[in-house]
């Protein structure tokens, strides 16, 4: 038995070695800052220790390893329901605040900390719980309360922290209490709080804080001194162990004031270095670059905003993000194309130089981009072949900008990016005379107007407006007619709504269906809100009783409109319709009236020369052959006007008229003049020919006297 009870007794030593050696390994993994792998030790000897006598020291330094590897949930499920003793209750409290604190948990975190506080004042970490507390408070929104906490000498954190040595503790206190009478519009209180820690001495990170909290307040007052605050920050930022980071966040303040500042130039050559130092990460860099480019652009400086990524790219060609860079150039010179656009009669090799350079560079970029860049370099790409078609039409300009708008979409099927090149793809098909494509395409681009973002707004009209356009040029006038209908329940207020209503209410009117367009039109002014669109549809009323011979009420319709739209750009049209359905109504003589004041208030208009040849007309009818000649010769002699029709007819007019009044001569000079010219057409060649032979018979034989 003996020897029994021995044995018992060695192997109970050996199993608490065991459990020593293992309680020490994982507190020394915590001690070593290994807080991960602490906790998860501390776990694996609860559950295999359940009786151990540590069990309460475990359970703590377990919820302290949790809460430093960033583990709030654990820690809540660890202790919410701990039955700490009152030793360690002081314990639980403060570490499940800190957790609930990190969760989110603001207000319960502040009652837990509070509680704390007050429940065990002489507990070593009352400071730094009462300043946890007071940031709580802050970020739920209870300033006052974090004021209270942190506010002056005898404030709660200030009067346990001075006691207990925890300086460092009493200047974050300060600073939060800074950024809490900021919250609270109290800027002099603020700044009175960081001019006291001026000459306080603390942990250079907590140095920095302040200069910049100092910093943004200056900021947001745009005082010139925050310009001292940067320079400050970039001098401490070498004392910091994260020396870099802190650099460059000190360099991207400088460059924020200089901007608040109106330093545009300033701001931009700040950020030009963030750009250019190679201690930065690529992306801190990159970000550098184009927010200095993006400066540049917004001062239409386009040149200078070229010239940063040009000498980036060059001195970095193996930079990761060059595809992209390559893609920022491209789009400077596509919006300096733009902006040159937008001038009174630009000059064209400007124009084409900038499609060609911005074109070399995303040729560069499509070598090496993501692929959702690539969409975008693609769209960018058929951009610049459709704007080089623009300027000299081309259909291998077309086919070239088609090919790289469907790249587009294949690449990106489900984005605005892709959707957009789909609609261009179309619009090339339209002009190339593919309208069955267009047709297909109009209609991919209409049915994603409800699933891909952005869409709808930035294309839905236009789509709608185009797929109406290609149904009619394919003579589908019933489908034209759906689509202007979905346009109107969709967009009833766009304008392009009531462009494609009137589309197919002249489709209607050129089938002879007069009686349906008036109804259509009727409708459309009585729901189409849209101002801009009644002109047109009040002529398209007019249209209907025009195309039915109702003369009436076409003229009433054409009166009424001259009467309401005074400035209008179509009046010139709609004065000369006016003339034409009198004249068609049988009164002449109005008519020649409409017609000569049409001629004299619009002079250079392209219906001038068919007004005064109406006008000329009149005469000839009325056989007043010297007004008649006199008005058909102001026609072809009027050098303002253009050679057309009308030109070589009132030459030939002219020739008649004189022929019937009797004046031989003038009329034989007419048709000469006629038949000598290289450029009259053929038709009135013919009639010159034929009009000679009439004057040639009427015309007297001259006698001699024997």
């Amino acid at each position: 038995m003996a020897v029994l009870g021995l044995l018992c007794s060695c192997i109970g030593s050996l199993s608490q070695a065991a459990e020593d050696d293992e309680f020490i390994a994982a507190a020394q993994a915590f001690k070593d800052g290994f807080y991960e792998r602490a906790a998860r030790e501390l776990a694996a000897f609860a559950e295999k220790y359940p009786q151990t006598t540590r069990s309460n020291e475990v359970t703590m330094l377990r919820a302290e390893a949790l809460t430093k590897s960033a583990q709030p949930d654990q820690v809540i499920a660890l202790l919410a329901n701990f039955k700490a003793p009152e030793t360690q209750e002081a314990d639980r409290l403060f570490w499940l605040g800190q957790a609930q604190l990190e969760k989110g948990n603001y207000l319960e975190a502040a009652n837990l900390l509070t509680t704390l506080a007050r429940a065990h004042t002489n507990y070593a970490r009352v400071p730094h719980a009462l300043y946890s507390a007071a940031v709580a408070d802050f970020r739920r929104g209870a300033i006052s309360n974090a004021v209270a906490t942190l506010n002056g000498p005898e404030s709660p954190l200030q009067k346990t922290a001075a006691s207990r040595g925890e300086t460092n503790l009493i200047f974050r206190g300060q600073l939060l209490l800074s950024e809490a009478f900021l919250q609270q519009t109290n800027v002099s209180a603020a700044l009175a709080v960081l001019g006291s820690l001026t000459n306080q001495v603390a942990d250079p990170a907590l140095l920095w804080q302040r200069e910049q909290l100092l910093g943004e307040v200056r900021l947001q007052a745009k005082d010139p001194v925050a310009l001292q605050s940067a320079t400050n920050l970039l001098n401490l930022s070498a004392r910091l162990p994260n020396a870099v980071e802190r650099r460059h966040e000190g360099l991207r303040f400088q460059a924020r004031v200089h901007l608040a500042l109106g330093q545009a130039a300033q701001g931009a050559a700040v950020l030009g270095r963030i750009a250019n130092d190679q201690a930065f990460t690529p992306a801190q860099r990159k970000s550098g670059l184009l927010e200095s480019v993006g400066i540049f652009i917004n001062q239409q400086q386009f040149t200078n905003a070229a010239a940063q990524l040009e000498a980036f790219l060059q001195a970095n060609p193996a930079d990761p993000a060059s595809g992209e860079l390559r893609l920022a150039l491209a789009d400077v010179y596509l919006q300096n194309f733009t902006a040159l656009r937008k001038q009174a009669d630009p000059p064209v090799a400007p124009l084409t130089n900038l499609l060609s350079l911005a074109g070399a560079q995303l040729d560069l970029a499509l070598t090496n981009l993501s692929s959702t860049n690539l969409a975008e370099a693609r769209l960018k790409r058929g951009w610049t072949h459709w704007e080089s078609h623009t300027i000299a039409p081309s259909d291998a300009r077309l086919s070239n900008a088609l090919e790289n708008f469907e790249a587009a979409a294949q690449l990106a099927p489900k984005t605005l990016t892709g959707v957009v090149g789909l609609h261009k793809a179309a619009d090339c098909r339209f002009l190339l005379g593919q309208l069955a494509g267009a047709i297909t395409n109009y209609s991919q681009v209409v049915a994603a107007l409800d699933t891909v973002p952005g869409v709808k707004s930035k294309l839905g009209t236009e789509a709608f407006y185009q797929l109406a356009r290609a149904h009619l040029q394919l003579t589908n006038v019933a489908a034209a007619g759906e689509v202007s209908e979905q346009m109107l329940h969709l967009f009833p207020s766009d304008p392009l709504t009531s462009q494609a209503r009137l589309l197919y209410v002249s489709a209607l009117l050129s089938g002879g269906r007069s009686a349906e367009a008036r109804t259509i039109v009727t409708n459309l002014l009585a729901r189409v809100p849209s101002e801009s669109a009644l002109p047109e549809a009040r002529l398209a009323l007019a249209r209907t009783y025009q195309e039915q011979g109702a003369w009436t009420n076409a003229l009433q319709e054409y009166e009424d409109w001259l009467g309401r739209y005074t400035n209008h750009t179509l009046r010139p049209f709609v004065e000369f319709d006016w003339a034409w359905l009198t004249l068609q109504a049988g009164n002449a003589t109005n008519a020649y009236h409409l017609f000569t004041n049409f001629v004299a208030r619009y002079p250079r208009d392209p219906l001038a020369p068919r007004a005064q040849t109406l006008v000329a007309n009149y005469h000839y009818n009325l056989e007043q052959w010297v007004p008649a000649e006199q008005n058909y010769q102001r026609i072809f002699q009027n050098t303002n006007w253009p050679p057309s029709a009308e030109k070589w007819q009132a030459h030939l007019m002219a020739a008649r008229a004189a022929f019937f009044r009797q004046n031989y001569n003038d009329a034989v000079e007419y048709v000469t003049r006629l038949i000598d010219t290289k450029e009259t057409p053929t038709n009135i060649l013919g009639e010159a020919f034929f009009l000679l032979g009439d004057i040639i018979l009427e015309r007297p034989v001259a006698t001699t006297n024997a």
